[in-house]
């Protein structure tokens, strides 16, 4: 774990020289989520999203938050999001995966 901390120190020192460098505020909250800091993780990715709101990976890692946070339906809609905004990319194929995995999980839990 050491490292994704001395990562997130890294990414901390980039953001306070440029608050609006939206990478390093997704980058930021990827290394949240390595140290299961999830709230905070979520609050980077918003951060990351006010300042370029099509930025797809904000989106999805918005959504690996959301969904560790066990807030499921949140988690869907940002997925959903980050593959509306980049519809072609190998991402948006592993991103429209992972919601077709939600949503069958999702139809499993209503089905049962």
């Amino acid at each position: 774990m050491g490292n994704y901390a001395e990562a997130l120190d890294s990414f901390d020192r980039a953001i306070a020289l440029q608050p609006n460098d939206t990478a390093a505020w997704v980058f930021r909250a990827v290394m949240l989520i390595h140290l299961e800091q999830y709230s905070e993780a979520l609050e980077s990715c918003d951060r990351a999203i006010a300042i370029s709101p099509d930025y797809s990976e904000a989106w999805t890692f918005r959504g690996v938050a959301l969904h560790r946070l066990g807030r499921y339906q949140e988690a869907y809609a940002s997925y959903d999001r980050a593959v509306g905004q980049d519809y072609l990319s190998p991402k948006a194929r592993i991103r429209r995966w992972l919601k077709q995995q939600f949503e069958s999980l999702r139809q499993a839990w209503v089905n049962r």
